[in-house]
């Protein structure tokens, strides 16, 4: 067979990472030297000048499918990472496709990579936050990633009242990201949304129990991860929390607990992407937060149909059952600002 002397502009162009334009500016340089076939009107390119500058010329840019196959993310997780600022794409000229910067891409796949090593010999931990300890390094955190946090005495009363409230996960002993979901009435939640009051003032009797039968609204109060780790580890640790949060959400199903809806809020958007991610649903908001819901009779969440049929196994309800008995949505899209000045 004979060896091959020429690429076409698309070969070459995906050789060296470049456009076309980029491309013909080589040629003009004299970087490469292109020939057209008699009888054709694309131009083809010698081949031995361009193995050559890819050897010596080291590649900038990876495309959509090459930076997915190295980080081993699909599209939509590698748009997340631009979005997060965590790696850098440009859209060539006359291109429609973007590019994703090489460093940017080969720095996170060292980082992945060294800390799924670590992760296999130190796995991370989801466990209820039952000691004052526990509850101050989540304090700590809170400090760090949010500017403030809910008094410890405050929160040591609310597990007293409810001891499945609180949680944190934990990498070699010690406390890397905590969660806060709060059982409230539907009433106070509102109010919360709305910034009328505010989670930090929670008493511990306004916090329900989950009692078998009872309709519960459920309020992520807080969640956060330890600042200043790498991506991996975030990502990680966030994973965590939600999964184990997830799990504490079927396991009430399991016994009996009915849960209408799941509220939360963020600012941050690590915070917006997360809850995004799970699946919750943004809702109006009046404040500059952004809010969200998981309606649970009409979810299709993986997990809250999981939870739905350990509900139903419970023996204790079924959605959809007696819906007329439950609170109308929070804070609905269709109503206005005026009729719910008007409600308050």
């Amino acid at each position: 067979m004979e060896e091959k002397k020429y690429y076409t502009a698309k070969e070459a162009g995906e050789i060296l990472g470049m456009t076309y334009s980029a491309l013909r500016h080589q040629v003009k340089t004299g970087q490469i030297h292109s020939i057209t076939p008699p009888g054709k009107r694309q131009a083809v390119y010698v081949k031995e000048d361009v193995d050559q500058l890819a050897r010596t010329k080291e590649k900038k840019y990876y495309t959509a499918k090459e930076a997915g196959e190295i980080l081993g993310m699909t599209y939509s997780a590698l748009r997340n990472q631009v979005d997060a600022g965590n790696i850098h794409s440009i859209t060539p000229p006359g291109k429609r496709q973007a590019v994703y910067v090489k460093e940017d891409v080969d720095q996170l796949a060292r980082e992945l990579k060294i800390f799924m090593a670590t992760k296999k010999r130190n796995p991370t931990i989801f466990t209820r936050a039952t000691t004052r300890e526990e509850l101050l390094e989540s304090a700590k955190l809170s400090d760090a990633i949010f500017g403030g946090h809910i008094d410890v005495d405050r929160q040591m009363a609310w597990i007293a009242r409810n001891p499945d409230i609180c949680y944190v996960a934990k990498n070699e002993g010690k406390v890397v990201g905590y969660a806060i979901m709060l059982p409230l009435s539907f009433e106070k939640i509102e109010k919360l949304l709305r910034e009328e009051e505010y989670t930090v003032n929670i008493e511990a009797n306004e916090i329900g129990e989950f009692v078998s039968g009872e309709i519960t609204h459920l309020y992520l109060g807080a969640i956060g991860v330890i600042p200043g780790v790498t991506l991996a580890e975030k990502r990680t640790y966030g994973s965590r929390l939600v999964s184990g949060l997830m799990k504490v959400i079927i396991d009430l199903g399991r016994k009996g607990v009915i849960i209408k809806t799941i509220v939360a809020r963020s600012t941050k958007p690590d915070g917006i992407r997360l809850l995004r991610d799970v699946g919750f649903t943004e809702i109006l908001s009046t404040t500059d937060k952004k809010n969200f819901m998981i309606e649970v009779e009409k979810s299709g969440i993986k997990e809250i149909m999981q939870y739905k049929q350990a509900l139903r196994e419970s023996g204790v309800f079924a959605f959809p059952q007696d819906l007329s008995e439950l609170p109308t949505p929070i804070l609905p899209e269709t109503e206005s600002q005026t009729e719910r000045e008007q409600r308050t």
